[in-house]
């Protein structure tokens, strides 16, 4: 295990053999119980991974894990091989790890556009001094932060409501804007906490086309779902918990028909 938590050099071509984030032996108790369980997990870059499994499975755990909410008891996680197990959220999304929640996480009383700009500033440079001086620099970068914003907007398809208070966006729009916040901060992985939670089906036929187009961006994504469905339809890999424990992984295929999986979601056994 690396001490220093750097890297060793590699070439470009090996570099994009490693996975972009790997979970090793993971494990987490809560009062005693596991919440997971040796769990490894691999996501391979600019792919789409699907995280299921029923209710208090420790999917969100996984995801507060990577985000350095949680600290593993044990095990350790790895983002573009650099050891990142217990640090601290925003060191973690300096490195290039961004994430929505369940629950909608907005600026409710700030503009559309103004939400989004918040996702840009983990990137900007300005100091408080500089921002109270209104230096040539800081008005430079908040042109460019604002660049920024209505370029992710425009992903989400939400650059004609920038003006509008978030409190006043329909439901799915709501979910579109946490994305493209975590869009600004300009990740290499984007974990999104079951965003299609809510959403009636024409707007999750919009979410799929937005999780394209940020595949598109050469963002690899990771999701948590129960809508199996919509899982299905956009999933390069799918692994499944149940009580903590990795039950499944692959395709969405070979998840579907695995005995091990309808077991956990209808609670018999199947055959």
């Amino acid at each position: 295990m690396p001490v220093s938590g750097q890297p060793a050099k590699m070439t470009g071509e090996c570099r994009s053999m490693q996975p972009l984030l790997k979970l090793e032996q993971v494990s987490i108790n809560f009062g005693g119980l596991a919440a997971l369980e040796s769990v490894d997990i691999q996501v391979e870059r600019g792919k789409i991974f699907s995280l299921i499994g029923p209710n208090g499975a420790g999917k969100s755990t996984v995801f507060n894990i990577i985000s350095g909410i949680y600290r593993p008891a044990s095990g350790r996680v790895l983002f573009k091989n650099i050891d990142i197990t217990g640090r601290k959220p925003y060191l973690i999304t300096d490195l290039g790890i961004t994430r929505t929640f369940q629950n909608i996480r907005l600026f409710k009383n700030l503009t559309v556009l103004d939400n989004a700009r918040i996702g840009c500033h983990t990137r900007s440079r300005a100091g408080f001094i500089g921002a109270l001086g209104r230096f040539k620099k800081v008005r430079e970068e908040e042109g460019l932060i604002r660049g920024r914003a209505m370029e992710v907007l425009e992903v989400v398809g939400l650059t004609e409501k920038s003006n509008v208070l978030a409190k006043n966006l329909a439901y799915g729009d709501q979910r579109k804007l946490e994305i493209a916040r975590a869009l600004a901060s300009s990740p290499e992985l984007i974990l999104l906490d079951e965003p299609a939670a809510g959403m009636n089906v024409l707007e999750k036929q919009g979410l799929v086309d937005v999780i394209e187009k940020i595949r598109g961006m050469g963002i690899t994504v990771m999701l948590v779902e129960h809508d199996m469905k919509f899982v299905m339809s956009i999933s390069d890999y799918v692994a499944v918990l149940n009580y903590g424990m990795l039950i499944a992984g692959g395709s969405p295929d070979q998840v579907q028909n695995n005995p091990a999986v309808i077991e956990a979601y209808l609670g018999r056994e199947v055959g």
